[in-house]
């Protein structure tokens, strides 16, 4: 298939001086786009710079939150197994008093 150019020679809508004209026009865009392809691609480079410092900052905070937590959860099993090893048993403790008050006996 011919290109949009050579059917417009064969058409009659545009003469050669002109298509040769645009040819050179589009040439030099890509000469300037390849060097300022830098640019181009630097900006795309920015924006992924940017959306990774976002990506990294938002892991940073989950990070922290993680860490808090599983310090939390630490600190609450230290707690239980302290009260568990220091717990004193009362079911067998000592020998019940028996005393008189107001003509009732009581205990302690």
């Amino acid at each position: 298939m011919a290109s949009l150019q050579d059917q417009l020679l064969k058409a009659g809508l545009v003469d050669k001086n002109k298509a040769n004209k645009a040819k050179k026009e589009k040439q030099k865009k890509v000469r300037a786009a390849r060097g300022s392809g830098t640019s181009i691609s630097n900006e795309a480079s920015v924006a992924a710079q940017r959306e990774q410092a976002k990506k990294t900052k938002l892991d940073r905070e989950l990070n922290i939150q993680k860490q808090k937590k599983s310090s939390l959860k630490a600190v609450t099993a230290q707690i239980i197994q302290l009260v568990e090893m220091n717990r004193l048993d009362t079911d067998n403790g000592d020998i019940a008093y028996s005393f008189i008050f107001d003509n009732k006996v009581k205990k302690i």
